[in-house]
């Protein structure tokens, strides 16, 4: 792994960053490993993810746990939500364990298949995922597909966007339901049922209980967000959704 410096960029590495560009710039997303040096060095600016200028999507790892791996790079002081392509998170598997592990394709001479642990074990997980949300909608430009996977994805840290998961971990069932429009049905709270809160029973005609909380929480966290919806209130996705939609179509939140 090579870590320039800035000023060096737009010389050595003017090919790379340029391909990824174009490639942005035809609808290709480009997904980059965060890095794994954070155990020893802290938080840290890593080649190539934090130098793509916002044309690509970096992946920070988590454990077994869902937190952050402790080897896994993340967001320095300085980078905040929408400054830095250092936006989800993802398994990357901790440990020797296969059980904490990551399973994939490997070459050892004993095997095509292998565990192994970091940020690259994480960054093709939120790759697949993106493109199967290609694959539901091909009309949709990279930039939408990183919004929908960090709008959809499982908050995990501090609320809402921090520095150690980006937006959450990834979460592929609520980012292609997003897309197709339909309701998603696994509720994080364990509930039967993606429209039924942690109490349970509740129709969709009493979403509008819930629009004065969401509309606090936006306020005072000045964000709002399905999945954010989801973890505050105990919602499930669809009806986190609705909400959302709810409060944009009367002006009460503007889209993201």
């Amino acid at each position: 792994r090579y870590d320039p410096a800035p000023s060096e960029l737009g010389s050595d590495d003017k090919a790379l960053v340029t391909a990824v560009q174009d490639a942005y710039n035809n609808d290709i997303l480009t997904v980059c490993a965060a890095g794994n040096d954070a155990s020893t060095r802290g938080a840290y600016l890593n080649y190539p993810s934090d130098y793509l200028d916002g044309y690509a999507l970096g992946v920070i790892a988590t454990n077994n746990a869902n937190e952050r791996a402790s080897y896994s790079n993340y967001n320095k002081s300085n980078q905040t939500a929408g400054s830095t392509v250092k936006a989800i998170s993802a398994p990357g598997g901790v440990g020797d364990s296969s059980a904490t592990s990551i399973l994939s394709t490997y070459t050892p001479s004993t095997s095509s298949y292998g565990c192994s642990n970091g940020t690259s074990m994480a960054s093709p997980c939120v790759a697949g995922i993106a493109a199967l949300v290609f694959t539901a909608n091909g009309e949709l430009t990279p930039s939408e597909v990183i919004n929908i996977l960090c709008d959809t994805a499982t908050d995990i840290g501090a609320d809402g966007w921090d520095r150690e998961t980006g937006y959450g971990l990834v979460n592929a069932n609520a980012a292609v339901a997003r897309v197709l429009g339909v309701p998603e049905d696994d509720d994080e709270s364990g509930n039967e049922g993606g429209d039924e809160g942690e109490n349970g029973g509740e129709d969709v005609d009493q979403d509008t209980e819930m629009i004065d909380a969401a509309a606090q929480l936006a306020i005072e966290y000045k964000q709002l967000s399905t999945s954010f919806l989801q973890r505050k209130l105990r919602l499930g996705y669809a009806r986190a959704s609705r909400i959302v939609d709810a409060l944009e179509s009367e002006g009460l939140i503007s889209e993201a």
